[in-house]
């Protein structure tokens, strides 16, 4: 991340040294510009994909140890069996454990990469914002670095209407969620349970509108 950030800014300084450049008609500088930007964009690139491999092997890496984690704490004391006594009809426990892992890890990860990055990108390019933007007069008042202001207002609208418009959606992913759990569930005691269904010749499908639950 700090490499990706760094090669970001070398761009930046390479932009500014290229049209100062052209601007003096200094066509020299800008031949070698050009192949400055040309290592600048194979880092960039080898970079990326560096940073691809590595935070989709740290999503494996830990939705599998949370995976072996869950399941040893199912299968132990035997949980499992004590859950089909409780509740003869569970919530699908295996599917929600993959699913639960994956949830639970995968966008953890690119959340605290995002987090990070922003982080980051804006404590490095904060003085080259302040720099290039220079001063504005506003209501009679002189603000330097005006265009610093205007970006923390923007990001703090921008996030304040993605925590007010995102609220409702977790709840409907987690159901959605919950039901995808349930579907897989049922469809696998009908395949387990298919020689008595089979046997028997029909299915009540009162309780079934659709894809939903099939009883004999």
């Amino acid at each position: 991340m700090i490499g990706n950030i760094a090669v970001q800014y070398g761009i930046n300084l390479w932009n500014r040294a290229l049209f100062n450049a052209l601007q003096q008609c200094g066509q020299t500088f800008a031949y070698r510009a050009i192949m400055i930007f040309l290592v600048l964009a194979f880092a960039a690139a080898l970079i990326a994909a560096v940073q691809l491999v590595f935070r989709m092997r740290l999503q494996i890496l830990w939705r599998q140890w949370l995976t072996r984690r869950l399941v040893a704490q199912w299968l132990g004391e035997p949980r499992f069996y004590r859950l089909s006594i409780a509740a003869p009809d569970p919530d699908a426990p295996e599917y929600r454990i993959a699913e639960a892992a994956k949830v639970a890890t995968e966008p953890v990860i690119d959340c605290g990469y995002g987090i990070a990055n922003a982080v980051l990108t804006a404590a490095v390019f904060f003085g080259v914002l302040w720099s290039a933007s220079g001063s504005a007069v506003l209501f009679g008042w002189r603000i330097p670095g005006f265009m610093v202001y205007a970006a923390i207002v923007y990001s703090v609208l921008m996030s304040t209407s993605m925590m007010l418009f995102g609220r409702s959606p977790i709840n409907r992913v987690e159901r959605r969620n919950r039901s995808e759990a349930q579907l897989r569930y049922e469809m696998g005691r009908v395949r387990e349970n298919a020689e008595n269904i089979a046997m028997v010749g029909r299915i009540d499908r009162r309780y079934a509108p659709g894809l939903g639950r099939y009883r004999i």
